[in-house]
């Protein structure tokens, strides 16, 4: 697969199989995040992979889906929750890439994931309080990002952006997701 076929493929995916994620490819995922860039080389990122079933059951009950849709389409059933969750943690200290590290961090997982198959939901509402709880995250850092993972139980497309430019995704009746994207011209100049 090129870059253009993932990143095209690689979309938000909110409803999974209950298959589970082989640790390897979990580990090929953290190995492609720990070779990535980051601001300074400084590594200041930590990350927590969550794969036991009641441990994800329990970040599963913290997190909110799909904000631009109403929660009982949005929201994963207990049946197609994740299958794992790697989550983003930072120091609680602002630095000026931590963000952007965070950034990156996110999209080298969710590329590295898709590459094998396995879909991801990158999110930032969740109950920050209570994930640092449940993960004994210290004092000084914080979880930043939850990144859900899993085997795609619905398709997520592109599509072009409409004429009135609503770029809110949704869905069909089948529950397959639609991502309206601007044209390349809609957002970037050469000159």
């Amino acid at each position: 697969m090129n870059l253009k076929e993932l990143y095209t493929g690689n979309r938000t995916y909110r409803k999974f199989r209950q298959e589970s994620i082989p640790e390897e490819d979990l580990k090929s995922i953290m190995e492609n995040v720990r070779l990535s860039h980051c601001g300074n080389n400084r590594q200041r990122l930590k990350f927590i992979v969550v794969r036991t079933p009641e441990l994800c059951g329990e970040i599963a009950r913290q997190v909110h889906y799909a904000a631009s849709l109403p929660r009982e389409i949005g929201q994963p059933k207990k049946e197609e929750e994740a299958m794992a969750y790697i989550i983003v943690i930072r120091p609680k200290e602002n630095y000026a890439t931590a963000d952007i590290d965070v950034g990156i961090a996110a999209d080298v997982i969710c590329a590295s994931a898709w590459e094998k198959g396995i879909g991801s939901c990158m999110m930032m509402n969740f109950n920050v309080t209570k994930v640092n709880e449940l993960l004994e995250i210290p004092e000084e850092e914080t979880a930043r990002l939850v990144i859900s993972m899993g085997y795609p139980a619905h398709k997520s497309t592109v599509v072009d952006l409409p004429a009135d430019g609503n770029t809110s995704y949704y869905v069909d009746e089948d529950m397959n997701y639609y991502v309206p994207k601007r044209p390349l011209s809609g957002f970037v100049t050469f000159r």
